[in-house]
């Protein structure tokens, strides 16, 4: 890509933030117009798309491997906050030993 169509991009980029109001103009202006800014936003780009790429893995293998059927009435399930989500994931890791001994047992 040569760099009028990396700037072109950027402003568009820019543009569309400005449409949705996401973030603010003269931060992602700082970005664009840092070398090592742009790089390191470059390498975080790659790390998301390796994050998705495993996500729709992890989809893929769920929906390969439990039923697509509704178990549960609507709203049974109610929406959590992350961090509520977060301490129960750590909660879960702390005791998988107990989890194991129970099995054992």
């Amino acid at each position: 890509m040569t760099n009028l169509q990396s700037i072109q991009q950027g402003l568009e980029w820019l543009e569309n933030l400005k449409k949705n109001r996401l973030l603010d103009k003269e931060k992602v202006a700082t970005v664009l117009t840092s070398r090592e800014n742009y790089e390191q936003l470059g390498e975080l780009f790659k790390s998301l798309e390796v994050s998705l790429n495993q996500i729709q893995e992890g989809c893929q293998f769920l929906n390969k491997h439990f039923p697509k059927e509704r178990l549960t009435a609507l709203d049974v399930l109610k929406r959590k906050p992350l961090n509520e989500i977060e301490d129960f994931r750590r909660q879960a890791y702390d005791e998988l030993d107990l989890f194991q001994q129970w099995l054992d047992s």
